[in-house]
């Protein structure tokens, strides 16, 4: 195949480049047309006509590469659902679309005398998400199959529904079968979760797992454990496992007891396009802010007496009156690791602070190092992204 794109999982936060390599056949392309298809449905449901349909006409190149993400992004939207999740299960956040491109191809062959070949096709079928890759990653960066989250640290609340997200590989090369639960006594307890491979939505090659002790012991319990109960322990392991049982990834689950202050959970998009989360522990506040207009009036009036004019009433009157509330958060003591979520968590576009939707206000803080700063805690700011007042 000619046309060079990607194969599985990537962000259409970052360009997602679909390239006509034909420099070992051609001497030139005359033109190229690629029709885009992208859906959110079963795989082989792909729709009569493709989305966006791109032309280029008579140009001397023998490769030339599209950007289509701009095109496959319009189309993606993360919902939120916080429901608990106490079994593995595909995501359900629909922020996953299948992509495939369709060619045809014009290029002046090498052959004596050159002749015009026609050649057309169709990519593989691949997904994307609401994510993005580094600059250091390098161009059409795929996100590899297991995990989907910057930090292995994770800190839960005691009793919470917590979940991580498992990319269980490409359609038909699945690399994810298993999750093993490893308690601080020794005991563990593996589970399978093979069954969920033969999803054809785009959202089934991500998987929630339940690592919350809540919803953490009903999936152990359905599932005929007898591991030490993550409910009794502060902390725990949880592996995930290819089909020969090999470990890929290992996540480390802290319970937190926090007696004093409440608990704040801020929701985002992290960079590979799916919902995560960071709890800040420690005291939190909150400011109200308002903005408003004013203009100057005229009081006053002339009678009998000459002019007079009602001292209690506003010479100066506001107008547009609104308002929003800045929260500062503030993590508790973390782990150095913390650093990469920050990041994720600045970089992303949609959060919600307790379910409600905010716009981060910081835009700039110093990723600390336990060599320098001992104990490691983040301080942030967000903002509601609506007004109180309903306009």
């Amino acid at each position: 195949m000619s046309v060079i794109t990607p194969s599985t999982l990537i962000g259409a936060r970052s360009p997602i480049y679909i390239t006509a390599n034909y420099s070992t056949l051609a001497g030139s392309i005359t033109d190229i047309t690629l029709e885009v298809y992208i859906w959110n449905d079963a795989r082989g449901s792909r729709p009569a006509s493709p989305e966006y349909t791109l032309f280029r006409d008579v140009f001397a190149s023998t490769d030339v590469s599209f950007d289509i993400a701009p095109m496959v992004e319009e189309y993606i939207t993360n919902t939120y659902d916080d429901r608990a999740v106490v079994t593995a299960q595909a995501s359900i956040d629909g922020g996953v679309w299948w992509v495939q491109v369709d060619y045809d191809v014009n290029y002046i062959n090498k052959a004596t005398p050159p002749q015009t070949v026609n050649d057309t096709g169709s990519s593989d079928i691949f997904y994307s998400s609401n994510g993005y890759h580094t600059f250091a990653e390098g161009a059409n960066y795929e996100y590899p199959a297991d995990y989907l989250h910057t930090i292995e640290h994770f800190y839960v609340k005691e009793n919470g529904t917590e979940t991580a997200k498992i990319h269980l590989g490409n359609f038909g090369a699945d690399e994810v079968y298993f999750v093993a639960y490893l308690a601080p006594n020794g005991t563990s307890h593996i589970i399978d979760i093979a069954s969920l491979h033969s999803s054809t939505q785009p959202e089934g090659r991500i998987v929630e797992i339940p690592i919350g002790a809540t919803n953490l012991d009903a999936w152990l319990t359905a599932t005929g454990s007898t591991a030490q109960s993550p409910r009794d322990v502060d902390g725990y392991t949880i592996a995930i496992l290819d089909d020969g049982s090999a470990e890929l990834y290992r996540i480390t689950v802290e319970k937190v007891c926090e007696p004093k202050y409440d608990i704040q959970r801020l929701d985002y998009i992290n960079r590979y396009g799916i919902w995560d989360y960071l709890y800040f522990f420690k005291a939190s506040q909150d400011n109200f802010n308002t903005t408003s207009e004013q203009y100057r009036r005229s009081l006053g009036s002339s009678g009998a007496s000459g002019f007079t004019y009602d001292s209690t009433e506003q010479m100066y009157t506001k107008y547009n009156t609104n308002g929003k509330t800045q929260t500062t958060l503030n993590t508790g003591w973390v782990a150095e690791e913390y650093k990469e979520a920050i990041k994720d968590l600045m970089m992303s576009e949609r959060m919600l602070l307790n379910g409600s939707p905010v716009n981060l206000v910081t835009n700039s803080v110093t990723l600390q190092k336990s060599l320098n700063d001992k104990t490691i805690n983040y301080t942030i700011e967000v903002e509601e992204a609506f007004d109180t007042r309903y306009v």
